[in-house]
C-alpha cells in the first residue's frame, strides 16, 4: 500500500478520467435531472391545486426546487460512488475494492483508493435520457390552423404560415413557449453531454473536503457544492428567465389563463 508521502498528486483531469472509465456518468446525469424535473412538476402541481393560480409565483419556486433536487442528487450520487460518507463511515462497496493509494474520506477514516493505472471499461460513453419539461403543466404542443386548401399544417413552415392569422400577442406568446420548451430541452442536453466535468468537479470537491486538500493548492479547495454550482447554476437561471417572461407575459395578456397549456390555448384560439 502506497503511503501519503508517494501518493499522486490528482488533478481533476484525473479524476474526471477515472470516473468517467468506470460509471455511466452521462446515464446518471439524465437520472438526476429526470428527477429535478419530477420534482419541478410535482411542487407546480402542489400549489397550483392549493389555490396559487399565478404562473408567475408558481415557476420560480418550481424551478428553485429543481435545483436543489439537482444538488441532492448530485450528493447522493457521491454517496453512491463512496465520495461522500456518513458518520459510521459506511460508503459505496464499489470503492472499497479498488486497489489504490490512501486517500482519507470524511469522518468515517476509511479510504478511497484511486488506480495509477486506469482502467478502461467505457463506462462514461453512455449518452442516456434527458430531463423533460414536465414542470410546464399541460403542455401540449402548439396547435396547428387548418391552411387554405382544408390539409392541417405541420413543421416549421406551416407553424410559421399559420402565424398570419394570429394577433401580435399571441405570436409574442407562443414564441415564447416554443423558446422556454426548447430550452428546457437543449439545457438539459448540455448538462447532461457535459456531465463527466460537472460530475467529475463533485468529485474532485469532495476528495478535496478529505484528506486531499493536504496535498492539493489552495485554491482547488472548494467544496463540491460550489463546484457544481459554478459549472450548472447558468443553465438553470435561463430556464427560470424565460418561464418568468412567459408567466408573465401571459398573466397580462391572457389572464384568465392559470397553467401554460391555457395560455397556449388561448393564445391560438383554442
Amino acid at each position: 500500500m502506497k503511503t501519503a508521502k508517494n501518493a499522486p498528486q490528482w488533478t481533476r483531469e484525473k479524476v474526471k478520467r477515472y470516473l468517467v472509465q468506470r460509471f455511466y456518468t452521462r446515464f446518471h446525469m439524465s437520472l438526476i435531472l429526470s428527477s429535478s424535473a419530477l420534482a419541478a412538476m410535482l411542487v407546480n402541481w402542489g400549489l397550483l391545486h392549493g389555490g396559487v393560480g399565478a404562473m408567475w409565483l408558481r415557476y420560480p419556486v418550481a424551478i428553485g426546487v429543481s435545483y436543489l433536487t439537482f444538488l441532492t442528487g448530485v450528493w447522493l450520487w457521491l454517496r453512491y460512488v463512496g465520495l461522500v460518507r456518513d458518520d459510521s463511515g459506511a460508503g459505496s462497496a464499489l470503492v472499497d475494492n479498488l486497489d489504490v493509494p490512501d486517500i482519507s474520506l470524511g469522518k468515517g477514516g476509511t479510504k478511497l483508493e484511486l488506480p495509477e493505472v486506469l482502467p478502461r471499461s467505457g463506462g462514461g460513453q453512455f449518452g442516456g435520457g434527458g430531463a423533460n419539461a414536465g414542470w410546464i403543466e399541460d403542455s401540449p404542443a402548439i396547435p396547428l390552423r387548418a391552411n387554405s386548401s382544408g390539409a392541417s399544417s405541420s413543421g416549421i413552415g406551416g407553424a410559421l404560415g399559420d402565424f398570419g392569422d394570429l394577433d401580435g400577442d399571441a405570436i409574442v406568446l407562443l414564441l415564447l413557449a416554443l423558446l422556454l420548451i426548447a430550452s428546457v430541452f437543449l439545457l438539459s442536453g448540455y448538462v447532461i453531454w457535459f456531465a463527466p466535468d460537472i460530475l467529475g468537479e463533485a468529485a474532485f470537491g469532495a476528495l478535496l473536503a478529505g484528506s486531499l486538500s493536504k496535498t492539493a493548492k489552495r485554491h482547488d479547495q472548494d467544496d463540491w457544492v460550489a463546484g457544481v454550482v459554478k459549472k450548472t447554476w447558468w443553465p438553470f437561471a435561463i430556464i427560470l428567465a424565460l418561464a418568468l417572461a412567459f408567466a408573465i407575459f401571459a398573466t397580462q395578456h391572457y389572464p384568465g389563463a392559470k397553467t401554460f397549456g391555457q395560455a397556449v390555448a388561448m393564445a391560438s384560439g383554442g
